[in-house]
């Protein structure tokens, strides 16, 4: 590629000194690309910093707006959940045990084990603890 010299003549590739004033060819000064590449390095890091201030501050601002959608999306899908071949499965054990249990264990009829036995499973499956569930469903029990 031909070089410019100083005095604005232009030399070709091969020549070592400029044609017309006799200086002789300087190679490009790396310190000139530096500081530009500084200076992008510079703006982009500036720019992350304040990009992710500013994400931080509109995030916390507005965690309402955030709930609200969250809120709004849980009950979507709770409201169209599907329950997995597993979890029928289980309930259907749960209920069929806890009735043949109630039954075997007390007078008690098939209504009342059953209505006992679909509040076990609800307060189960909520908190995963047989305890709770007996000592909230304990009303469906008469003695």
């Amino acid at each position: 590629m031909p070089w410019t010299c100083q005095c604005t003549v232009l030399n070709s590739d091969t020549a070592q000194a400029c044609i017309r004033c006799g200086r002789p060819l300087r190679p490009a000064s790396s310190k000139s690309d530096a500081w530009k590449l500084g200076a992008i390095a510079g703006a982009i890091l500036f720019g992350g910093i304040f990009g992710v201030g500013l994400a931080v501050f509109v995030i916390g601002r507005g965690g309402d707006t955030n709930g609200t959608a969250q809120a709004a999306t849980a009950q979507t899908s709770r409201n169209t959940e599907a329950k997995s071949p597993f979890q029928e499965s289980f309930d259907a054990s749960f209920k069929n045990s806890c009735r043949q249990s109630s039954i075997s264990f007390g007078k008690v009829s098939r209504a009342v084990a059953d209505n006992y036995c679909d509040c076990a499973l609800t307060v189960f499956n909520k908190t995963h603890s047989m305890t709770e569930a007996a000592a909230s469903c304990k009303k469906y029990i008469f003695r």
